[in-house]
Formats: C-alpha cells, structure tokens, sequence
C-alpha cells in the first residue's frame, strides 16, 4: 500500500514539479528563440529580393546600351548580366523567399513572370543582334513597375519582419522575468519548507512524543551544557520527580490510564515551571 504524503511532502512536491515546469518552459523559449535566430542569419530575403531587382535593371540597361551602340564588349557585357539575373532568379526560388512567396501571390506572380521574361531572352542574347536587343527591351519593360514592386515588399516584409522579433523578443524578455520570480519563489517555499521539516525533526528528536516533555537526548545535551560551563557561573539545581504506586495505576487503569496521568502531570509541571526550565 502506498504511503500517505503528509502536508509538507505535499508542498515539496507541488514545489519541485513548479520548479521542473518553469525549467520546460524555460528550454522551449531558448528553443524557439533559437531557431529564430538561425532563419533570419540564413536567409536574408530582403537582401535578395533587392539584389535581383538591381541585378534586372542593369540587365535592361545593358541591353539598352547595345542597342545603341552594338559591340562585342557591350554583347559581352549582356551575357553577364543575363548569367547574374539567372543565378539571382535561382537563389530567389529556396530559401527564405521560396518560403515567402507560397505564402504571398503577389510576390509569386512577380518572380514567376521574371523567370518567363528572363527564360524568353536566353535564344535572343545567344544570337544578340540590333533587332533581338529591341526584343528583349520589349520582354524587360513590362516587368519594370512590378519589379519596383518588389523592392517595395520586401522593405514591408522586413518591417513585418522586425516587429514580429520585436513582439518576440518582448514576450521571451517578459515569460523570462515572471520565471524568473517563480523560480526565486519556489526557491524560497523549498528553503522555508526545509527550514520547517528540520525544526519538526529536531522537535521530535528531542521531546517526548507523550508528554510534549524533553526526552532523554535533550536531557543529556542540557546536562552536558550545564557541566561544561566555567567556574563562576550561577549554579544549577536538577531536580528528580517520581510517581508512587505508578505500577498499581497501570495495572489497574491500563496504559491508556496511565499515559493520561503522565500527560496530566507534564501539562501541570509545564504550567507552574518558568519558562528557562
């Protein structure tokens, strides 16, 4: 049969398991912050958004050039923009924006009609001439306005961005100081309830549980006291009692008689003794 839990063990208990659910809450708080922290050092959406949308431009703008003034430099110079836009467009399709745009049409649609336009152009830069140049112009204008577009969500994604961390941040500095109470509460309800339990185990190691008298180890330690004090000291009566005919009284009455004189007799002595003794 299991044991009864008395009133203290029951605090310690209930103490302890506050203590065990702050520290869960506490690991699941550093978790999630955790995590947090590493999403926004791994992607950095509005740097990408934003370096694409630059990318783009000086594509169209070195496609512009040639067409004004056709070379092999400036062919040259379209190719690598055409070779930087489409590394930008695959970078923009994982990470950070990837995840962004299953959740947001507007941006979707956007790098989806980039990827089309840039896609269309790969023949013509091939075989880049005065006419193809105008042809490509005539794909890139179009994306020019929602490209700007762009530029515009991801600065309002990141605003977003900082005042969600920011509420974050608020409520793991707020959750972390009420645990912080609580720990320093249970923390003190487990030192007071410690501090009671040794004052109950040093009542009854040293008093009688019958009588509520001192028992035989107090009496030892207190006569132990009394003769190691120096010379000079006031000095100490010890004083020895005795029941007559206690034997008869249990005999007659029972032990249950005979525990009641003593108690009887304990109250009595304690009521008319000063308190010292």
């Amino acid at each position: 049969m299991l044991k009864r839990l008395t009133g203290w063990e029951w605090s310690f208990a209930v103490t302890t398991a506050l203590m065990a659910l702050v520290a869960i809450y506490t690991s699941v708080l550093t978790s999630e912050r955790q995590q947090s922290l590493i999403d926004s050092a791994r992607y950095n959406t509005v740097f990408d958004v934003t370096h694409t949308a630059s990318e783009f431009l000086q594509f169209e703008a070195a496609v512009g050039r040639f067409a004004l003034t056709p070379s092999d430099a400036a062919k040259d110079a379209v190719q690598l923009r055409l070779a930087i836009v489409q590394n930008r467009l695959s970078i923009l399709k994982q990470g950070g924006v990837a995840l962004l745009a299953a959740r947001r049409a507007d941006l979707r649609l956007t790098i989806e009609s980039l990827a089309s336009a840039i896609a269309l152009t790969v023949p013509l830069v091939d075989a880049l001439d005065e006419k193809n140049a105008t042809r490509v112009l005539d794909l890139l204008s179009p994306l020019n306005q929602p490209i700007v577009g762009l530029i515009g969500t991801a600065n309002q994604i990141s605003v977003e961005s900082v005042d969600r961390r920011r509420l974050d941040l608020a409520r793991v500095y707020w959750a972390g100081l009420v645990l912080t109470i609580i720990l320093i509460c249970c923390g003190i309800m487990l030192i007071a309830l410690l501090v009671r339990r040794n004052r109950n185990v040093h009542h009854l190691a040293h008093t009688d549980h019958l009588t509520g008298l001192p028992n035989r180890l107090m009496f030892g330690e207190i006569l132990s006291e009394m003769t190691s004090q120096s010379e000079g000291v006031a000095r100490s009566v010890l004083m020895l009692l005795d029941i007559d005919l206690f034997k008869d009284i249990n005999d007659a009455l029972g032990h249950a008689g005979g525990d009641a004189l003593l108690q009887v007799l304990a109250r009595r002595l304690t009521a008319i003794l000063p308190k010292p003794s």
